[in-house]
């Protein structure tokens, strides 16, 4: 089942006026609300609310009535094409894409140009020269070189550290 938001966003491009009107409504009384919070604006506020929630629910339950009457036709007549691709609409994911890389002066990339910009990217990153001081690398304190971390551990060490 999908999320009511979702539900609510493929009715809205149905019933967009009358929920926009329910919208502004609602809007106007919480703005009233707001500025003289008074009993009488609180309570007109509270039938908005409740008078837009309840309207949204029958918009998207005729909604989805239709949607069902339609498909169930569609079963019917053994059109399972257009049944599959009636049931794919509602309940498969939507699908957003990315928008194109552009330069600063907005041309969009090709995908040669923006590998090239990787490239010089990470080769400034990579090849740039080492910005510190000499008398930091001497003065730095060296630590005595450990020996038996060069050896490959024993089974009995490898099947400690596995317990």
């Amino acid at each position: 089942m999908r999320s009511s938001a979702t539900q609510s966003a493929r009715t809205k491009t149905e019933n967009s006026e009358e929920i926009e009107h329910l919208i502004s409504k609602k809007r106007v009384a919480r703005i009233a609300f707001k500025n003289h919070p008074k009993r009488s604006n609180k309570k007109c506020l509270k039938q908005e609310v409740q008078m837009y929630q309840r309207r949204l629910r029958e918009i998207q339950n005729s909604w989805w009535q239709a949607k069902a009457v339609e498909l169930q036709g569609y079963a019917d007549q053994g059109n399972m094409h257009r049944f599959y691709t009636g049931t794919k609409k509602i309940f498969s994911p939507i699908r957003s894409s990315t928008g194109a890389l552009k330069t600063a002066d907005g041309q969009i990339l090709t995908t040669e140009e923006i590998m090239h910009h990787w490239k010089e990217h990470f080769h400034l990153l990579l090849n740039n020269q080492s910005q510190t001081p000499e008398d930091l690398l001497r003065n730095t304190l060296q630590r005595p070189v450990k020996l038996w971390m060069a050896f490959p551990p024993s089974f009995q060490e490898f099947m400690k550290t596995i317990e």
